[in-house]
């Protein structure tokens, strides 16, 4: 017959009183309710203190020489806890690369290791979002970002920045591109933009520019003393390879006053940069409808007709080396109404308004002279009368 051994045991006490060094106390009190307690031994180095040997604990802690039993998918389910102390960690079968760290892959994804530079900020290889990422304080890549939204205090590009998919929108102070290109897909500026370089180029199909006016060639204003000595205005570009044409309107500094510009169109072979020379450079033609400033005026110029008027407070004056007109000029104008001649003409005024032309009768009537005969001027011969 079988002998009954009993150990130090207790249904209420959580946890056994000092146990002398190998003594085994049980408790029920110490577990999950209806799944065990937890058995305990008297530690001989800690002076018959009771250890947690076996059993199961609800909350538990594991000590030294503890272990953690995987489930019978050889796995464990999850780990709480408040601290972890490693020596080694492997993610996704690596261990990684010194200086990385273990990220998230996402819901039923593996977990992967990344360079914790991506962290930093100075980063040295390229990285993409696919969402906003927001710093406090300032940002420097050396390498290229892949982003649809970055907002920060300042950023500093070193390499190259490109958004290809969403609208780039920059919330910080500034952005600075110091080696390389920012290629973007769309760019949003709440702020002001300023270009600094020598040569800025727009790409593009439309462009469209919301102010009334711009302006050209500021910096011949920025002092006390006023120098007009840069050429401005805009020009395109014709030919072809072997010889370029520039065409355009400009302000030509030279002939120009503060009060009184001169504009010119013009084509030369030299690219405009300065000045626009004006014997270095051919005058182009102008087809365009005239109208005065305001309302009225001495020139008018349109489809049907070309005025040229004269009044009390606008003079007119019209000085050519030639003067054609397709319609004689009329007598009370000035003119004759006349547009040909023959040798010996004379001009009469045949009425108040014209003028009309008396001719010699021919070779026949030598000799005629010009009388008087109702009242208008005429040849002929003069009669001495019959007794």
């Amino acid at each position: 017959m079988s002998n009954l051994i009993q150990i130090t045991r207790s249904p209420t006490n959580a946890t056994p009183p000092a146990l002398a060094n190998g003594q085994l106390a049980y408790t029920s009190n110490g577990g999950i309710v209806g799944a065990g307690g937890v058995l305990y031994i008297g530690d001989p180095a800690l002076s018959g203190t009771a250890v947690a040997i076996g059993g199961q604990r609800y909350p538990g802690t594991l000590t030294a020489n503890q272990a953690l039993v995987a489930n019978s998918t050889s796995g464990i389910n999850q780990i709480i806890t408040s601290n972890v102390i490693t020596q080694y960690l492997s993610a996704n079968g690596s261990y990684g690369t010194a200086g990385y760290v273990l990220a998230s892959g996402g819901t039923s994804t593996n977990a992967y290791w990344i360079s914790s530079s991506s962290f930093n900020t100075n980063v040295a290889a390229q990285y993409a979002w696919t969402n906003t990422q927001s710093f406090s304080n300032t940002i420097t890549f050396t390498g290229s970002i892949l982003a649809n939204t970055i907002n920060a205090t300042s950023i500093t590009i070193g390499t190259a920045f490109t958004a290809n998919s969403q609208n780039l929108v920059f919330t910080g102070t500034s952005i600075t591109a110091t080696s390389a290109n920012a290629s973007l897909l769309n760019l949003v500026v709440s702020g002001n933009l300023t270009v600094q370089g020598t040569t800025t180029t727009v790409d593009t199909t439309s462009l469209l520019i919301k102010d009334n006016f711009f302006q050209m060639a500021d910096q011949q204003a920025t002092t006390t003393t006023f120098t007009d000595t840069v050429d401005v205005g805009h020009f395109s570009a014709s030919g072809n390879t072997l010889t370029a044409y520039y065409s355009g309107i400009g302000r030509i500094a030279a002939s120009s006053t503060n009060t009184n510009p001169y504009f010119k169109l013009f084509s030369t072979t030299i690219l405009p940069n300065n000045t626009i020379i004006d014997t270095g450079a051919t005058t182009g033609s102008l087809q365009a409808y005239l109208l005065p400033y305001g309302v009225g005026g001495a020139f008018v110029a349109n489809s049907t007709v070309v005025n040229i008027t004269a009044s009390g407070s606008v003079s007119s004056a019209i000085v050519a080396n030639s003067l054609t007109l397709t319609t004689a000029l009329a007598a009370n104008y000035g003119g004759t109404g006349q547009t040909t001649y023959s040798t010996g003409d004379l001009l009469y005024a045949s009425a108040a308004t014209t003028l009309s032309k008396l001719s010699v009768p021919g070779s026949a009537a030598n000799g005629q002279v010009l009388q008087i005969i109702n009242n208008l001027p005429a040849y002929g011969t003069l009669d001495g009368g019959t007794f």
